[in-house]
């Protein structure tokens, strides 16, 4: 049960997947007893959903996303929730450059999944990075610390390429995307 409920807490704070997302893989999942599935992301998806209210216009999720926009303008590869791990970003990292071959990458920045559940746990954000061809990582990472930085996201690195950056006061709060257009009833 402890294991449903920590899989259901990340599922819907993540902020990264809808409520279509998340139904397809709990029809998927390898939950025994889905209908006390089902109940743990009602309750969890309403417990959000008035949480939401509370929140900033902009929030560090909103900041996030700029400096990320602003990378990719860069020609700076940045994803979110990269895979589980750092293999799996950096095997997305190369998934995206075959994807853009005419494209001249710079480098990359990602986080990935178990960076996503430290931060949900309120223990920062780490983001690898790295330089491709002739581009140094130290660049890349000045560069991406640098973003975030101007973005207002506070930072903490030490300016080591072999050292990942840490946004240490980074509060997870992702809004879900809009509901689809529904047409009011005619009563």
């Amino acid at each position: 049960m402890r294991e449903l409920e920590e899989d259901v807490r990340s599922w819907v704070w993540s902020g990264l997947h809808t409520e279509e997302d998340i139904a397809i893989e709990v029809t998927h999942s390898a939950y025994p007893d889905k209908r006390e599935l089902e109940k743990a992301l009602i309750n969890v998806f309403q417990a959000k959903r008035e949480a939401e209210r509370t929140w900033p216009a902009q929030t560090d999720c909103d900041l996030l996303d700029k400096a990320f926009e602003q990378l990719r303008r860069e020609r700076i590869v940045a994803l979110h929730h990269a895979g589980f791990n750092s293999r799996d970003g950096y095997d997305e990292v190369q998934d995206t450059l075959a994807e853009y071959p005419t494209v001249s990458f710079q480098g990359y920045c990602f986080y990935h999944s178990q960076d996503l559940d430290r931060v949900l746990d309120g223990n920062g954000l780490f983001l690898a990075f790295g330089g491709l061809g002739e581009v140094e990582a130290s660049q890349i990472g000045q560069r991406v610390d640098g973003i975030l930085r101007e973005q207002g996201l506070e930072t903490d690195w030490n300016g080591d390429a072999q050292t990942r950056i840490l946004i240490p006061h980074m509060q997870w709060l992702r809004r879900y995307p809009p509901s689809p257009f529904s047409p009011p009833s005619e009563d």
